[in-house]
């Protein structure tokens, strides 16, 4: 067998700092391989099933590419200018995926069904000119594997900018900035993707993914032989039918007659691959473990609203200990990012986010980004252009302050306390030092309840770290919500000009002294 790295490892490549560094691949077994780079050099064997890993002592960055080279016999493969620094694996649906150049796609597409003109004009030109404006930066490096499994890594030019997705460009920018060192993000996302389809096959051991696991056999199968062109017409027939009778895939309207709809199998061929449980583990992920990182940036929700109540945080939950088992790191940094406010998705977005802020009150070394800031010109679109943008530099904010030592909040403010008092409710936040209103008007988008749990607008006032708000219909208020089931957008922000997160006091994760966010501070990397 011929000598060679593992896929994902290639010239132009960052490797993390401060941590031992697997490095893999596949050779003759039996033979001796040794691993050079920098000063290190490390031995290893080839198994008998023809693989090879060994392990790079903890790395210091110096901002200087070197070779990393593998020799085994007369055999000598070498890849060129890797360097070492800051590396974070971004993964989950589309909003995470989305490329520069796909957004312009479909602001020239279907964005135009839900924009007016002149915001799509706006848009357009705005990010039609990142190539013009971006400074290249051989330090800021972007790594993506296709859907045949090629791997690239992209050092930031104008000509390679169109391939960053939007969110990852505002967050590494951002952490260049704050680290100058290398920095590389890594873009394993797959939209419309399910939380079961990052897991591996042998993890389907809770009670809410019976379901998903009874899929796993039948859809590995239908996998393999579609891809080796190993079906018949018929075959390829009843398994694109029996995906799309499958209530939890949603797909029902490419039934024609009882049957799929032959002129829709190549998507439906995409979707599967992405939806079905262990696709994205089996196609992606698997081959980034145990590639040493940062952390890992997960944003996902939307295909999982069909979950039964409190389903989704069990497997939130189990998704993150699975992701450190694989690494074999117990306390792998996850940062999630908190579902946002869409007319199309109300009253499912809601559910979902209050069972992320209850996954982050139960799990350590899991930290939440507020995602609440889609401009009202573009809450209509699948996918907004500023939230992304946004939610990259929140991200950074948040990791910079948890990470790095930036001596800045790192989140919005988050309801610590909610006191009822006479005819108001007295709101304290945490993270809410100098609380403020970009506008300088009063806060607006809380309301209140009483017993009956029926909500009404409210008046807010700020004093300090905290928000008073009150209710001529509500005398005798027992509850309190924020921006909770609806698209206002937020106003309230810190002295950092990071927006509060949305509450409701209903949900027993904001009845107590929570966890969210609470052991943000600096971690030594």
């Amino acid at each position: 067998m011929e000598l060679r790295f593992g896929r994902i490892f290639t010239s132009g490549m960052i490797l993390q700092r401060g941590k031992p560094v697997s490095i893999w691949g596949d050779g003759t077994p039996g033979t001796e391989v040794e691993v050079t780079f920098k000063e290190q050099s490390v031995s290893g064997k080839v198994s008998p099933d023809g693989h090879w890993l060994v392990r790079l002592n903890s790395l210091s960055s110096d901002g200087q590419g070197s070779d990393l080279c593998v020799r085994s016999g007369n055999e000598e493969q070498r890849l060129n200018d890797v360097m070492v620094g800051e590396v974070w694996i971004c993964f989950g649906q589309s909003h995470i995926e989305m490329t520069l150049r796909w957004k312009i796609v479909e602001l020239n597409g279907y964005d135009q069904q839900t924009i007016s003109p002149a915001t799509q004009k706006e848009l357009l030109e705005e990010l039609e000119s990142v190539p013009s404006r971006i400074q290249m930066d051989s330090l800021f490096r972007y790594c993506r594997i296709e859907l045949d499994g090629t791997v690239s890594w992209l050092s930031l030019t104008p000509e390679t900018v169109p391939h960053w997705n939007i969110m990852g460009l505002e967050l590494g920018l951002k952490l260049r900035r704050g680290l100058q060192i290398p920095v590389g993000i890594i873009n394993l996302a797959r939209g419309c993707s399910s939380l079961e389809s990052w897991l591996p096959e042998d993890a389907f051991t809770l009670p809410c993914l019976a379901d998903e696991k009874k899929e796993i056999q039948p859809f590995q199968a239908f996998f393999l032989a579609y891809s080796e062109n190993r079906l018949s017409s018929q075959e390829i027939s009843d398994g694109f039918t029996a995906y799309c009778k499958n209530p939890k895939r949603c797909q029902h309207s490419y039934l024609k007659n009882g049957k799929a709809d032959p002129q829709a199998y190549t998507w439906l061929w995409q979707h599967m691959r992405v939806v079905s449980p262990t696709g994205n583990y089996d196609q992606v992920l698997r081959h980034f473990i145990p590639f040493a990182v940062r952390g890992l940036i997960w944003w996902q929700g939307e295909t999982n609203y069909a979950d039964q109540p409190r389903v989704y945080d069990q497997k939130l939950a189990h998704l993150v200990q699975v992701c450190r088992q694989l690494w074999a790191e117990p306390n792998l940094p996850f940062i999630t990012i908190l579902q946002g406010q869409r007319p199309q998705y109300s009253g499912l977005y809601e559910a979902c986010r209050a069972q992320q802020f209850q996954a982050a009150d139960s799990l350590p070394h899991f930290w939440l980004v507020n995602n609440l800031e889609t401009p009202v010109a573009e809450v209509d679109m699948v996918h907004p252009v500023h939230e992304k943008m946004r939610v990259g530099n929140d991200t950074a904010e948040l990791l910079l302050c948890c990470f790095y030592n930036s001596g800045r909040r790192g989140s919005g403010p988050l309801l610590e306390k909610a006191e009822f008092q006479d005819e108001k409710a007295v709101l304290t936040f945490r993270f809410g030092r100098k609380l403020i209103t970009r506008s300088g008007q009063p806060p607006v988008g809380f309301e209140l309840a009483s017993a009956d749990r029926k909500f009404h607008p409210a008046q807010a006032g700020i004093n300090g770290n905290k928000v008073i708000i009150a209710s001529p219909q509500v005398p005798a208020p027992r509850y309190a919500r924020y921006l909770w089931s609806t698209t206002a957008y937020p106003d309230l922000v810190n002295e950092d000009d990071l927006t509060a997160f949305p509450f409701d006091t209903t949900l027993p994760v904001f009845q107590k002294n929570n966890s969210i966010n609470r052991t943000l501070k600096q971690v030594k990397c």
